[in-house]
């Protein structure tokens, strides 16, 4: 048989009062309960990188219209900031977002995300992805057919769950003509 050594703690001041003390099974226990409570808060506090990746997805699959923006919040803006294909750069509202959704659509296929890093930190997220796709119809001087990559730093702000603000750095491979 064996035999099981039992430690007491003494309580806090503030409970010692009562005269009692906790063995240290007992304070494990409570330790590991509270530990796993936490941890749980932490997993359900923390989901964004999966609402990222089914955002992801569903570009990917040619989502527009509700299924798109279900996961932004309605003051949304994304940012653009200057590269080859936006040499401006841009700012645009979730209206603007849903229509280039569906324009893209129309001229983009077979786009891929390509997740390396996502980092977040409380609110925010900082996600390093390569992005491809397929030109489905003459852009300009870009001929349908082309293959479009662009490796990408996309910094994420969420609001009530949602996506509020993106900020995107997109580097673009060198487009054959």
């Amino acid at each position: 048989m064996r035999s099981r050594i039992v430690r007491t703690m003494p309580l806090p001041a503030s409970e010692a009062s009562v005269g009692r003390s906790r063995s240290v099974g007992s304070m494990y226990r409570t330790l590991k309960l509270t530990t796993m409570v936490v941890q749980l808060r932490l997993c359900v506090m923390t989901n964004y990188d999966s609402l990222l990746r089914d955002l992801y997805a569903a570009i990917s699959a040619g989502a527009t219209g509700p299924a798109l923006t279900k996961f932004w919040h309605p003051d949304a803006e994304q940012i653009e900031y200057p590269s080859v294909m936006r040499p401006a750069g841009h700012r645009r509202s979730l209206e603007e977002m849903a229509a280039g959704a569906e324009l893209g659509a129309q001229v983009i296929r077979d786009q891929c995300y390509d997740v390396h890093t996502v980092i977040e930190e409380g609110e925010q997220v900082a996600v390093q992805l390569t992005w491809t796709a397929t030109v489905a119809t003459d852009l300009g001087s870009i001929r349908a057919g082309t293959h479009l990559t662009a490796h990408v730093a996309a910094f994420y702000v969420f609001r009530d769950g949602l996506l509020l603000r993106q900020s995107s750095y997109d580097c673009y491979e060198p487009i054959a003509g």
